[in-house]
């Protein structure tokens, strides 16, 4: 499988929150932390998304990343277990007008197929972004 990797600084700036727009949720093993719209923009750019690629986001949260990836034409999919988040994802996905590009799947990301992936993004915390390495 070839997937398109990102530069070590995108990497630690997504992991570290530096951007976070919003708070995070402390009812989750994995609290939500948002991407902020300027990680989104360089993480895609970073990746060169095209309408060629299959974009899967592990802990798509509210599904920023997938949308943003959809509106340059790829297939994206996101995965997180929070069902509220997916709700909200699959509604912002329908009134960006992304719907058609995008599915969100309720499940582990450890355990997420991502084989169909040409790009794999992660906004995560430092622990997971560790255990996701294998």
């Amino acid at each position: 499988m070839k997937i398109k990797t990102y530069g070590l600084l995108l990497f630690i700036l997504a992991s570290t929150g530096l951007f976070s727009d919003e708070k995070a949720d402390q009812d989750l093993d994995v609290p939500y932390e948002p991407s902020h719209p300027k990680v989104v923009e360089a993480m895609l750019n970073a990746g060169q998304v095209t309408a060629k690629d299959v974009l899967y986001d592990l802990g798509c949260g509210d599904g920023r990343i997938v949308i943003a990836a959809a509106k340059k034409g790829a297939t994206a999919i996101g995965a997180d277990v929070d069902e509220e988040r997916l709700i909200e994802a699959r509604e912002l996905a329908k009134a960006a007008g992304v719907e058609g590009r995008t599915k969100f799947l309720r499940e582990d990301i450890f355990k997420t197929d991502i084989s169909p992936a040409t790009i794999v993004t992660m906004y995560l915390l430092d622990e997971v972004n560790l255990q996701m390495r294998s």
